[in-house]
C-alpha cells in the first residue's frame, strides 16, 4: 500500500490550489478523481453558464436599441453557440488533469475514492494510506 501525505478526493478549483500549495511545499500528494477534472463549475456549472448568459444578455441588449441606430434586434444561434460552447469547454477535464499530473511531487488516480478506514482509501482494486485525507469535491 502506497503511503501519501496527503489524498484530494476532488480536482475542483479548491483542490487545485490546496495541491498547488502543497506540491510547492514537497509532499507526497494523491489526487482521487472520478468524472470531470476540473470540478463542475469550469465543466458544467459557472464558466459555460457565464459563456452562454454573455450571449443571451447580448442580445437582449439589442431589443431596446431597435430604432434608436438599429435596425433589428439580434438572434442567437443556438446550434452554432452550442457548439462554440463546447469546443471551448470539452477539452477542460484533459487540460486540467495534465496540469494536476505535471505538478511535484503528485500521484493521479481517475477513479472513486472510497474510505476502507481512518486513513485508507481505495480507488478500484487500489489502497493508499494518506496522513491527511481532504475532501475536496466542492
Amino acid at each position: 500500500m502506497e503511503l501519501y501525505d496527503y489524498i484530494l478526493l476532488g480536482t475542483g478549483p479548491a483542490g487545485y490550489k490546496l495541491a498547488k500549495g502543497l506540491a510547492s511545499d514537497n509532499h507526497r500528494i494523491l489526487v482521487v478523481e472520478p468524472n470531470l477534472f476540473g470540478g463542475t463549475c469550469p465543466n458544467v456549472g459557472c464558466e459555460p453558464k457565464i459563456f452562454l448568459e454573455g450571449a443571451v444578455r447580448a442580445t437582449l441588449a439589442t431589443t431596446s436599441l431597435v430604432g434608436k441606430g438599429i435596425d433589428q434586434a439580434a438572434t442567437v444561434d443556438w446550434a452554432t453557440l452550442m457548439k462554440t460552447k463546447k469546443a471551448r469547454f470539452d477539452s477542460w477535464p484533459s487540460e486540467t488533469k495534465a496540469i494536476y499530473e505535471q505538478l511535484p511531487g503528485v500521484t493521479v488516480k481517475v477513479g472513486a475514492g472510497r474510505f476502507t478506514g481512518p486513513h485508507t482509501i481505495a480507488v478500484g482494486d487500489e489502497e493508499f494510506a494518506g496522513d491527511q485525507i481532504v475532501i475536496a469535491t466542492g
